[in-house]
């Protein structure tokens, strides 16, 4: 955490190897995913006050979460599915025919993601239970990073299948 020139390190307590930080909300809370000994990841939630607590999806595996949204509704992955988190149930959301990441929720429930459908992948919004593709037209690929509490989708696009063909987007699906 850096406030003015002050950096305090981000550290789940149980982390042996590392701890990624990758979604926050108005409130402060963080969620991520931290690396134990044996190199399993597993999900968190830190709230503002400093406190941890773990998120597992509760079957064994590699929990990675992703997003929060001002509600505290969580998502994630979990082995190739995509995971939803909220007032502690696990639900899951797979785009249909290949391993989901969820990378990002609004505070209206529209979540963002990819799916692994295509060699490429497959960028995807699902808001209303209906998977929308993303996809910049004409590009080699299109990923999805996040989405603002708001609905404006991040992410980047390879204009051909060379990683210096690189552009960054921001995008509102109708």
């Amino acid at each position: 955490m850096l406030n003015g020139k002050v950096f305090t390190p981000i550290v789940e307590p149980k982390a042996v190897i590392g701890t990624s930080v990758q979604g926050i909300n108005k409130w402060n809370t963080i969620v991520g995913w931290y690396l134990d000994s044996a190199e399993n990841s597993h999900g968190f939630k830190r709230s503002s006050n400093g406190s941890f607590v773990t998120l597992d999806y509760p079957s064994p595996g590699a929990t990675e979460l992703a997003g929060i949204n001002d509600s505290g509704m969580i998502v994630g992955s979990h082995f190739g599915a995509g995971v939803v988190y909220f007032n502690g149930k696990w639900a899951t959301l797979n785009y249909p025919g290949g391993s989901t990441t969820l990378f990002g929720i609004s505070n209206a429930g529209a979540i963002v993601g990819e799916s692994s459908i295509t060699e490429s992948g497959t960028a995807f919004l699902y808001e209303n239970g209906v998977f929308k593709i993303i996809a910049v037209p004409n590009s080699f690929a299109t990923e999805v990073q996040g989405i603002s509490p708001d609905g404006l989708i991040t992410g980047y696009v390879l204009l051909t299948g060379n990683e210096n063909s690189q552009h960054g987007f921001t995008a509102r699906c109708k």
